[in-house]
């Protein structure tokens, strides 16, 4: 099996685009930040980051007073998308077929010890990663449903089973096509 790096994403590089040819698998890709008002952290009274240096600094920060309830989302599915902060990734492959996988590897860095992501594709629930404080990676491997299809990739931020939550900055992710 052979692993091809198909893009990464990053807060100064949120979108990707690569034509198919000749067989060659292409790609669209981007990564959203949704509910950017629980981002910018500081900025009045100078305090720091700004929005503006987290972006210079290449990492979006996600405070953990905005972060969701742990028991919001049920039934295997992400609830409150339109409030929550999630960060969305979303992928269109040119020239797969239902015999292809992504590798999505995610780079974020805890600010804290109660840093919680759940991620979902498509909305339904994958996993759940309590994050060390420091820098983690998260690996989530997708089919391919078919030629052309968006998958939708999302990260929300929910605080810890105990309600405390950490801030956690998202730094970059990479998709690998298998």
């Amino acid at each position: 099996m052979t692993i091809e790096r198909l893009f990464t994403l990053d807060p100064q590089n949120p979108s990707f685009d690569k034509d198919e040819s000749d067989g060659v698998p292409g790609v669209s890709a981007f990564v959203n930040f949704w509910n950017i008002a629980a981002l910018a952290w500081g900025g009045s009274g100078g305090t720091k980051p700004t929005l503006e240096s987290q972006l210079e600094e290449n990492w979006v920060y996600l405070s953990g007073n905005s972060a969701a309830p742990f028991d919001e989302d049920s039934d295997g599915l992400i609830q409150n998308r339109e409030r929550s902060p999630i960060i969305e990734i979303g992928v269109q492959c040119a020239n797969v077929d239902g015999q292809n996988k992504i590798l999505f590897k995610i780079e974020l860095h805890a600010l804290g010890d109660n840093a919680v992501v759940r991620i979902a594709v498509d909305r339904k629930i994958v996993q759940t990663e309590h994050l060390r404080k420091g820098d983690n990676s998260i690996s989530v491997m997708v089919n391919c449903p078919y030629d052309r299809a968006w998958i939708y990739l999302d990260i929300k931020h929910v605080k810890a089973e105990n309600g405390k939550a950490s801030a956690f900055g998202f730094k970059s992710v990479t998709g690998y096509l298998l």
